[in-house]
């Protein structure tokens, strides 16, 4: 999201993590719903989709190791944004040993039951988060607690159920800091259920159109860790090469007017100012530290005078 601050309620349909067993679906490192504003928003607040633009699939992994257990949630996210409209679609799926994929179904459905069935109970989140200096340190705060007016004392494959109550509820902590260019350190301490401390400390690397992610929980229980691949068809603030690197621009083909395709015809297009574009390239060359030198090819340009001149300015 880009706003300095934000506040949100928001009701959530998936169950609590009992005491070291994953119950619901997989979550990103160092998450909190204030946020959200990407593809990975379609799992727990899905008005951040509202800030994805193009196309983006994400992939992600949540694991509890032990000797005694291995237990994993897993989740792929795809989505696609333009303007005021966005889509998504998910798949979470949700590990346990010991039990047959008969008695473990895929968590999705832990998210999208919006009826209460017997086993889960609804969450509750309420968020707020801040970014005092632009989008280069976040912080936010999520509380959570869970309402089970309608689960029974033992869920049917006989796992514990969730802490309930608003006594009961969890605080989170979250905070982003960006070191760097498409380098961001994660951090995250939570304090659940008024008994156990647990926080991860995590790195995320983006390279424009990939990026990951990964944290290793600390604290009290089994030990686990949480981790994200993304590929998307918007480019990220990626990490820079220590290499530099120049750039060659085909003026005339930068300046040319796009030749309308045939879907166009029937539904029409708009195209913004060639010229404009090309000012504005030339403009984000500029700000690049990672460019050393600018090659124009300048033949043929389809310009009079006046535009000429405007351009030679800007060069």
């Amino acid at each position: 999201m880009r706003v300095l601050a934000v506040c949100s309620i928001a009701v959530s349909l998936t169950a609590l993590p009992a005491v070291a067993q994953l119950t619901q679906g997989a979550v990103a490192p160092s998450e909190s719903f204030s946020l959200q504003d990407d593809g990975t928003s379609l799992g727990s607040n899905p008005a951040g989709l509202g800030f994805v633009e193009g196309l983006e699939a994400d992939f992600l992994h949540n694991g509890l190791y032990s000797q005694s257990r291995d237990d994993q949630a897993n989740a792929l996210y795809l989505t696609g944004g333009t303007g005021a409209l966005a889509l998504g679609l998910g798949f979470d799926w949700v590990r346990r040993r010991g039990c047959t994929e008969i008695f473990c179904p895929p968590g999705g459905g832990a998210v999208l039951d919006a009826d209460r069935p017997g086993p889960l109970p609804r969450r509750w989140v309420v968020s707020t988060a801040l970014r005092p200096w632009r989008e280069n340190f976040d912080i936010a705060a999520d509380l959570r607690w869970a309402e089970c007016t309608n689960v029974q004392l033992n869920t049917p494959i006989g796992s514990p159920v969730p802490s309930c109550g608003f006594d009961r509820k969890d605080w989170i902590f979250t905070a982003r800091a960006r070191v760097a260019r498409g380098l961001t350190l994660l951090g995250q301490v939570a304090l659940l259920d008024r008994s156990r401390t647990q926080g991860m400390v995590g790195l995320q690397v983006d390279l424009g159109h990939v990026g990951a992610s990964y944290a290793p929980v600390i604290g009290p229980g089994d030990p686990g860790d949480v981790w994200r691949l993304r590929a998307s068809t918007e480019r990220w603030p990626s990490l820079r090469s220590p290499l530099r690197q120049a750039v060659e621009l085909d003026l005339k083909k930068a300046l040319s007017h796009p030749r309308p395709g045939p879907l166009a015809l029937v539904f029409g297009a708009t195209a913004r100012d060639p010229l404009a574009e090309t000012l504005a390239a030339l403009r984000r060359i500029a700000r690049d530290p990672a460019t050393r030198a600018v090659v124009l090819r300048t033949g043929g340009m389809p310009l009079g005078l006046a535009r000429a001149e405007e351009l030679r300015a800007a060069i």
